[in-house]
């Protein structure tokens, strides 16, 4: 039997059907609020969201840029003769301090490597994949650079071929690898060195070896041990010193010396601070007391007096002529005067006035003109003596980093074994940009006749003229010594 509902109870499922329906409605505007609050990137958990965002991406970055550590020898010295190979590591990590591999590159799994000069040479040759002088191999998505060889996962190595006629030289190097697709790059540096070499020349430059430098000390001491005993020994100190230098002194003399000896180690015993300052002051005044009275003084001053008085000029030329007289007497004042106007002011003017003194800053300013082919151009010479360097200061009023053709410049010494003041990788036109400004702070020893050189890379510069100023400072090693305009 079927129980058919009755109007009522439809009534009733109808109204809790009516409510439930607006129930979900407040559900689903909530929900919609909660959602809006979750996009908002202003205020509220949208915000919080983009900053954590920003966060980790600013974290995963720090990672990027710390996974290379590599290595280096800071310095390489030359052998005598041979070769000698330099080991050079390098290792990768991923973003937890995991060692990892880089990406392929042609199918093997490592970072590589190119080795230029400070002047731009390329020394990539002299990398080695074994320490027998064996080539690296090059790499196939850096094109002028050597592989490392792999020894584990995320380690590499390679050895850096120095021979004993190797040119002393800086090295720049520039580590590469791809990571996700993209080629990364870490820069190192260092030197060839040949301090053996050296140090011989500065001996040799004396007339002197080392041997026979150690064999002249070794004798010196020898001699001084033989004297010691005689000189020490029967309480004759002075007296013996000269019987064992050959110095032939009576018994006589030897007793007045040992006499003198005693008294002066005595004075020195009771000898105070206020004792020598009163014998100064007392040495002073008598010094004083001993000189003309007040008398002479006002006769003195009279004389001039009269002098300057009959001067038709009072200017400070006439006034310095009646006073300061090459003629006067010894020790009057005209006389001490005149010697000080003439002699030692003269010196002293001399002086303060030249730049060249041994020793003393002088700075030399000059401009460059780098809308000219690419080549290296004479900026400053050395002149008279030689100097040291302290300062470089390349500055250009343009902004070249954007040119077409021109690529950058450096600055270097034209020396056999150039002394960079400017590199190249810090010279390259991006860093050039309006009011820029690169340069080199140290001492570096410039000959005469040697030259500062910059050199144009790339192509020449658009603007025409574009001029930059350099200015360098530096001391003369000699007094006369300077730089200036080549000759």
């Amino acid at each position: 039997m079927v129980k058919v509902a009755s109007d009522e109870d439809v009534s009733a499922v109808e109204a809790k059907v009516d409510t439930a329906i607006i129930d979900i409605g407040t559900v689903d505007t909530a929900v919609g609020a909660v959602q809006t609050d979750l996009s908002n990137v202003d205020d509220g958990l949208g915000a919080l969201k983009a900053l954590i965002d920003t966060a980790n991406a600013a974290i995963t970055s720090i990672q990027n840029v710390t996974r290379f550590v590599a290595g280096v020898p800071k310095y390489m010295q030359k052998p005598d003769a041979g070769n000698t190979y330099f080991y050079i590591r390098a290792s990768l990590y991923d973003t937890v301090g995991n060692m990892e591999d880089p990406d392929a590159d042609g199918g093997t799994d490592v970072p590589c490597v190119k080795i230029v000069n400070q002047t731009g040479v390329d020394r990539s040759a002299n990398v080695c994949k074994v320490n027998d002088g064996t080539e690296a191999d090059a790499s196939t998505n850096f094109v002028g650079y050597k592989k490392l060889v792999r020894t584990d996962t995320g380690k590499f190595e390679c050895w850096y071929d120095v021979a004993n006629d190797a040119t002393e030289e800086q090295l720049a190097l520039d580590f590469a690898w791809r990571e996700g697709g993209i080629n990364v790059y870490q820069p190192r540096a260092s030197q060839v060195a040949d301090v053996t070499g050296d140090l011989t020349a500065i001996l040799m430059d004396t007339g002197t070896t080392i041997p026979g430098r150690l064999d002249t000390v070794d004798g010196a001491t020898t001699g001084i041990a033989a004297q010691l005993p005689g000189a020490l020994e029967g309480g004759y100190i002075k007296a013996n010193i000269y019987a064992t230098q050959d110095i032939d002194l009576s018994a006589t003399q030897k007793a007045s010396v040992q006499s003198e000896s005693d008294t002066a180690i005595a004075k020195v015993a009771t000898c105070t601070t206020s004792k020598i300052t009163d014998a100064v002051v007392a040495r002073i005044n008598a010094d004083i007391t001993s000189r003309a009275p007040a008398g002479e003084y006002n006769t003195e001053m009279g004389r001039i007096d009269v002098g300057v008085g009959t001067r038709s000029s009072h200017g400070p030329a006439d006034v310095r002529g009646s006073v300061c007289a090459t003629g006067d007497a010894a020790n009057t004042i005209g006389k001490i005067l005149y010697e000080l106007e003439n002699t030692r002011l003269t010196a002293v003017r001399a002086n303060d006035l030249d730049a060249t003194v041994a020793g003393k800053l002088q700075m030399t300013a000059t401009t460059v003109d780098l809308h000219q082919a690419a080549a290296s151009y004479e900026v400053l010479e050395g002149l008279t003596q030689d100097v040291i360097v302290e300062k470089v200061i390349f500055q250009t009023p343009l902004d070249l980093s954007d040119d077409a053709g021109f690529t950058g410049i450096s600055i270097q010494t034209d020396d056999t074994t150039p002394q960079a003041f400017v590199l190249q990788e810090d010279g390259v036109k991006a860093n050039l940009t309006a009011g820029a400004q690169v340069g080199f702070v140290g001492a570096t020893l410039l000959k005469v006749g040697k030259h500062i050189k910059l050199t144009i890379y790339g192509d020449t510069a658009t603007v025409e003229p574009t001029t930059c100023e350099v200015i360098v400072e530096c001391r003369a090693v000699v007094s006369g010594g300077s730089v200036g305009t080549p000759t």
